[in-house]
């Protein structure tokens, strides 16, 4: 029994997908898939397409997500001074409140 290994990543499937096409187009009417694609109703052009169409928004979604991870670094490095402030604040409330927890919890 043939091992068939079926890609998880969808630049491989895509590979995949148009060595498929490329192959099938060479053998013609030849092709042992021509059966095989008109009884399953796949039309490999439409799913050229898709696949055209998927790999703009995969694009897409690679350079959003590195411009996601870049703003979340500023974000947290702009963070810093704030937080510093305001945990030396609460520092010193706790100090200036010592012994009178109610006050200090207003």
């Amino acid at each position: 029994m043939a091992r068939l290994i079926i890609p998880e990543d969808f630049s491989s499937q895509l590979t995949l997908l148009n060595n498929i096409v490329a192959q099938n187009t060479a053998l013609g009417a030849n092709s042992p898939l021509t059966a095989f694609l008109t009884e399953q109703e796949i039309d490999l052009d439409a799913d050229l397409t898709a696949g055209t169409t998927a790999q703009t928004h995969e694009t897409n979604r690679a350079l959003l997500s590195k411009q996601s991870e870049n703003y979340r670094q500023l974000r947290d490095n702009n963070f810093e001074t704030p937080w510093r402030n305001l945990t030396g604040s609460a520092q010193f409330l706790k100090s200036f409140y010592k012994g009178n927890t109610k006050q200090l919890g207003n």
